[in-house]
């Protein structure tokens, strides 16, 4: 069973700084996916039109395209690779597709996504293959015009032309699709998918919104053939549905670590058709075109979701910023990161993007955005190249996706050596799943905070057992701090090295937490809060350890009203015991670390509550802190494992406490029980919460363990004046002892 000891002062602390709140600014810019879509159909983006059939000007056009990109900030890039049933890879099913050479089934010459994959990972730039699944023409339905090795061409009983849209004069475009409710359709497009994942070194599988073209879609006779009792809508779901879903299950059948999104129309549902839809009156992808993003997102079956969101804060039929929130909430709790599909195509949404990414940063779930499309940007539509530069003026790294994996490589070890015009970062691989590296520096006299993009010198790939980086930017004869952390194919990043030129360092030395959960659980929280490096130690029968000692109070009742009132203004770990004389009782603290430490609490004992105290050396083994006992929780019975279970949830998302449940003697009867408290009294509180907040019987026992002590370290301070503000404000916030130490 997995154990927790925290002092109930701190447990209340976390219980009531834990809620849900927006990050701030910082933490969101610092992750946050920034995509950009690359058309490849109509050769809107890439390859130009004028470059078919010309292999270098394909290739630097591209490599123009990711430097200009990541210049801008944009940390991937979304390829259409798959326009229209045909390929921009080399594939044994599908033909090359026209947009190289202007003739679908020529061979260009040479494989441009193993090209492009290889350029933007030289830039430390995700890429992801974008498929129109369904889609095999844009216009037209005379199958002759297809490659002899189209699939379409091939199986033409697996096609169904179909309304695709209008043209400038209003008269109806039809174009041919795959029938989305054939299994054999389906079947192909996993194996083409199979194809992408397991060839070539994709970050990413996505889809755009094509998928049944419209309501009038021509498929009577699978539906006859595969409809199983639904009815037709249900049937065009479902078909849909089936293919995403085995997507999925493909794609993590041979690397896990390649992301599935899909990007389908802004609108899931109108409020009038649902009261769970969004509150606007536009076209709804569930009813229209059979896409049931709540399903999917749901269930799981996509990585990450990117509604297309393309019009104004304020328009009426369709709100942005109505929507934004919407699609917020649809994702809270669930294992799909949520980015904002952002029109800037259209001149009124490229005015308004500053407001638009803004609006995005105040939501917790948004995790970035994708801008439709390149050349917009590149074009400087509205303005919105400016602008972009402008909110993505710091790097940033895409959003990790716990749920596919969670572990961060081992910190990489580093030296820093001086040279006339730059300072060299050398840097050695210690983990094999080291992909790359983040560099940041800090001027002297800055705190060490990771969360601060803006302190980002550089990102380099970890493609190398040792790794070189020069920093010309280095002004000669200035001290600086480099960290330098290794963050895996996911993007989750591990502790920092540090090293400094020349600067003296100061960390802050905290006072002892009992137990190792403890610590690690108030290690996190400021953590969070600062976004400092911090470690903790523990403390090894160390024989300069100090005690205060109170003089006497008359009664057990009155020492106990003061013990709790000294630690709830404090956050000190403090008990009492007998003295000398009868019915006489005296307070004792935990630890500190230094005379100087100790006799700083005395003077802050007398000044706040005039009680005359003295200080003691403890014991050498620490016995009366280390041998407290731990309890533990356990409520009364449940009538079924599902019932127990989610009050085991229930508790510990309201509380913060680790829970479980367990069988009582009684068939068929469950009960939730806690982690540890130390102490009798905080096990004590605990129930008394239970009982008050959930109106559940509990008691508690002991658990017959003890805790070992440990202390808090921060990670570097530049300066004395940095370390003894931000002592001070540990004590304020936190009610920790702190001392400033030079390392």
């Amino acid at each position: 069973m997995k154990k927790i000891s925290i002092y109930m002062y701190v447990l209340i602390f976390l219980i009531c700084n834990t809620v849900s709140i927006s990050a701030n600014e910082e933490n969101v810019k610092k992750r946050e996916m920034r995509a950009v879509w690359i058309t490849s159909v109509y050769n809107k983006d890439w390859p130009r039109v004028q470059d078919k059939n010309n292999i270098e000007n394909q290739k630097s056009d591209f490599i123009k395209i990711l430097d200009d990109v990541k210049g801008l900030g944009f940390n991937t890039v979304i390829v259409q690779v798959r326009p229209k049933g045909d390929a921009l890879y080399k594939s044994n099913i599908n033909p090359w597709s026209d947009v190289l050479t202007n003739k679908q089934g020529k061979d260009p010459g040479y494989d441009p996504l193993d090209f492009m994959i290889k350029e933007a990972h030289k830039r430390n730039i995700e890429i992801h293959a974008w498929l129109n699944p369904y889609r095999v023409t844009t216009s037209g339905t005379d199958l002759n015009i297809l490659s002899d090795n189209n699939m379409a061409k091939k199986n033409p009983d697996w096609v169904v032309a179909s309304k695709a849209g209008v043209d400038i004069d209003g008269k109806n475009i039809y174009a041919l699709y795959y029938d989305p409710g054939l299994p054999e359709v389906r079947e192909y497009l996993l194996d083409s998918i199979e194809e992408i994942v397991r060839n070539y070194d994709i970050d990413g599988i996505h889809f755009d919104d094509y998928f049944y073209p419209s309501k009038e879609f021509d498929d009577k006779d699978t539906y006859e053939m595969y409809g199983n009792n639904l009815n037709i809508d249900e049937f065009r779901r479902n078909s849909v549905n089936e293919l995403i879903k085995n997507t999925k299950i493909k794609i993590n059948t041979i690397k896990p670590n390649v992301k599935f999104g899909i990007s389908p129309r802004g609108i899931w549902k109108n409020y009038s058709s649902d009261p769970t839809g969004s509150h606007t009156s536009g076209s709804e992808s569930y009813y229209d075109i059979y896409s049931d993003t709540r399903t999917w997102i749901r269930n799981g079956w996509i990585d990450y979701v990117t509604p297309q969101l393309y019009w104004k804060i304020g328009y009426n039929i369709a709100d942005y910023s109505k929507l934004v929130n919407w699609w917020n909430n649809e994702v809270q709790d669930k294992n799909t990161d949520l980015y904002i599909g952002q029109g800037v195509y259209k001149p009124e949404i490229s005015a308004e993007i500053r407001e638009q990414i803004n609006l995005n940063r105040q939501y917790k779930n948004i995790k970035g955005s994708m801008y439709y499309t390149l050349s917009d940007i590149r074009e400087n539509v509205s303005g919105v190249k400016d602008k972009v530069n402008e909110l993505y003026k710091y790097p940033a790294i895409p959003p990790p996706m716990k749920w596919k994996d969670s572990n961060p490589p081992k910190t990489p070890t580093m030296n820093v050596d001086l040279n006339n015009n730059f300072n060299e970062i050398s840097i050695n691989k210690n983990s094999e799943d080291s992909y790359y590296y983040l560099i940041y520096r800090f001027d002297e006299g800055e705190s060490i905070n990771l969360e601060d993009n803006s302190k980002i010198l550089a990102d380099i790939s970890a493609n190398e057992s040792k790794v070189v980086y020069r920093d010309s930017q280095a002004t000669k004869g200035k001290n600086y701090i480099y960290a330098v952390t290794a963050l895996d194919r996911l993007h989750n990043e591990s502790s920092p090295i540090i090293k400094a030129t020349n600067v003296k360092k100061y960390y802050l030395d905290m006072f002892s937490f009992y137990g190792e959960d403890s610590v690690k659980s108030s290690m996190l929280s400021l953590q969070k809060e600062t976004g400092w490096y911090l470690e903790y130690k523990e403390i090894k029968n160390e024989s300069n350890k100090y005690k205060i000692v109170t003089g006497e109070f008359n009664g057990e009742e009155n020492v106990i009203a003061a013990v709790n009132a000294l630690k709830l203004r404090t956050g000190w770990w403090a008990t009492y015991e007998r003295s000398n004389n009868p019915d006489k009782y005296r307070i004792v603290t935990g630890e500190f670390n230094s005379e100087n430490s100790v006799k700083s609490g005395i003077e802050r004992i007398f000044n706040e509550f005039g009680w005359w105290a003295t200080y003691e050396k403890t014991s050498e083994n620490n016995s009366e802190q280390s041998l407290t006992p731990k309890y533990r929780v356990e409520t009364g019975e449940f009538n079924n494992e599902n019932i127990a279970k989610e009050a085991a949830k229930t508790l510990g998302l309201k509380t913060g406490w680790w829970t479980s449940y367990e069988k009582t003697n009684n068939p068929g009867k469950y009960r939730v029980i806690t982690g540890e408290f130390i102490g009798e009294s905080n096990a004590k509180k605990a129930t008394d919460i239970i009982e008050r907040e959930f109106q559940w019987w509990s008691k508690y026992e002991a658990t017959g363990n003890f805790v070992n002590n440990y202390r808090l370290i921060t990670g570097d301070f530049n300066t004395k004046d940095i370390a003894i503000e931000k002592s001070e404000w540990i004590k304020q916030k936190y009610g920790w002892h702190t001392e400033v130490k030079e390392r």
